[in-house]
């Protein structure tokens, strides 16, 4: 999810959806982004590694 000024702010991924929406048997007509979208966003450069990647997710869980 991107703000009106550009800010990323939350993601949503296909298993989300379904785990959240579909599984649930929720009407995806009547749930916003908002409600299930992952935030805030944890970022990382595109030239971190994997083990840096992975150890910033391990303590902001």
């Amino acid at each position: 999810m991107i703000t009106k000024e550009g800010k990323p702010v939350g993601i949503i991924v296909d298993y989300v959806i379904a785990a959240k929406v579909m599984l649930k048997d929720r009407n995806p007509d009547e749930i916003n982004v908002k409600e299930i979208m992952s935030s805030p966003l944890i970022t990382v450069g595109s030239d971190a590694s994997v083990e840096e990647a992975s150890g910033l997710l391990a303590r902001r869980a």
